[in-house]
């Protein structure tokens, strides 16, 4: 297990947190499980928990078909596990958080999808 591995929550109302792997304890079989975030009618419940490290975007739709690009830095990281965590995403009141994806970020892709030039090919073939 490695320290920064983090675990993002998000519940159907858009509200979420990041929170350490570390920050939960290990349980035995038969056990009740541990909360992982404060559910109310505010936030709504669970809807997904994803492992997700600090340079990832996430992307985000709503039932409605709305979708979300954000980062995973811009969510707080708290240290205490039962807390309601804060708003990810502004929904309409009807509306619910639908999935999310972990997204390369931007730069990360375009350092991989760009390839490194031999001297050769720097110049263009002349005709």
């Amino acid at each position: 297990e490695r320290d920064d591995e983090e675990i993002l929550v998000i519940s159907e109302k858009g509200y979420g947190k990041r929170s350490r792997v570390k920050d939960y304890r290990a349980i035995k079989r038969g056990g009740r499980g541990v909360k992982a975030l404060k559910v109310s009618d505010k936030t709504g419940p669970l809807n997904t928990i994803i492992e997700v490290m600090p340079e990832d975007d996430l992307m985000i739709t709503s039932l409605s078909g709305t979708m979300i690009r954000t980062s995973v830095k811009s969510i707080a990281l708290l240290a205490n596990r039962l807390t309601q965590g804060v708003r990810i995403v502004r929904l309409k009141a009807d509306d619910k958080i639908s999935s999310i994806a972990r997204v390369q970020h931007l730069a990360d892709i375009a350092d991989e999808s760009t390839p490194a030039l031999d001297e050769d090919e720097k110049t263009p073939p002349s005709e």
